[in-house]
């Protein structure tokens, strides 16, 4: 198996995603779930990839475009564009470390949801309606104070 020194083991490598499909390495791999990434134009040798998607079983497509994956995709899950959602707070490290967070604009046109408040979808997987009661748990920890209403 080939080894990529630079890419962030904690959220895997995308490179090899055709390579576990199709040698069931380390485990066969029935379904894919694809939340805003495209590997067919994202990953080197689409072909190799495209008979990887056509092994599996299942595939969910969660984007606000509809995309080339989508097409292989059985379930299209629309995904709330940016000004339709609220999004949890996120951390920046670095010389000014910084907590900022994406408060939802406007109402969804259609009917979309946040990747992550698939909540109708699939009440068993997400808890929470939207994502403020998430808010305090990411803060902890920091010396913020702030109270999320």
């Amino acid at each position: 198996m080939t080894s990529f020194p630079i890419a962030d083991a904690s959220h895997g490598n995308p490179q090899m995603l055709a390579h576990a499909i199709l040698n069931e390495d380390p485990y066969p791999i029935k379904a894919l779930i694809v939340n805003r990434f495209e590997p067919l134009q994202s990953i080197a040798a689409a072909a190799t990839t495209r008979k990887a998607l056509d092994k599996l079983d299942l595939i969910v497509a969660i984007d606000v475009n509809f995309s080339e994956i989508a097409w292989y995709a059985d379930v299209i899950l629309p995904e709330s564009i940016y000004l339709e959602r609220a999004d949890s707070i996120q951390a920046v490290s670095g010389l000014k470390p910084q907590l900022f967070m994406r408060r939802q604009a406007v109402s969804p046109r259609y009917d979309t949801r946040p990747a992550g408040s698939s909540s109708s979808r699939s009440p068993s997987v997400w808890t929470w309606a939207n994502t403020s009661p998430m808010r305090p748990s990411r803060i902890s920890g920091t010396s913020s104070s702030r109270t999320w209403g």
